[in-house]
């Protein structure tokens, strides 16, 4: 899995910096990089203005609640219960 980290100025179009880690080494961006990832050219690339927000939310939600609910699952299961379960 790749992570990626943008350093950016107000006023300032380009990034001041790209840290991009993966396989838990550092990797070094190509140079061109920092012209692509401005502001604007992102917005346009990942069709920021044109997102369903509230699918997304939906989905949040439900994922949240899930968690939740197996997290209270859990703390009402004895242990000798969870290990016969999962053995």
């Amino acid at each position: 899995m790749l992570k990626y980290n943008f350093l950016y100025a107000i006023g300032i179009a380009e990034p001041l910096a790209i840290y991009i880690v993966g396989d838990g080494k550092n990797i070094d961006p190509k140079p061109e990089l920092y012209a692509e990832c401005t502001p604007k050219q992102m917005i346009s690339d990942l069709d920021l203005l044109n997102k369903r927000f509230e699918e997304t939310a939906k989905i949040r939600s439900f994922l949240e609640k899930a968690t939740l609910f197996l997290t209270e699952s859990m703390v009402k299961i004895s242990p000798t219960s969870f290990c016969r379960i999962f053995n």
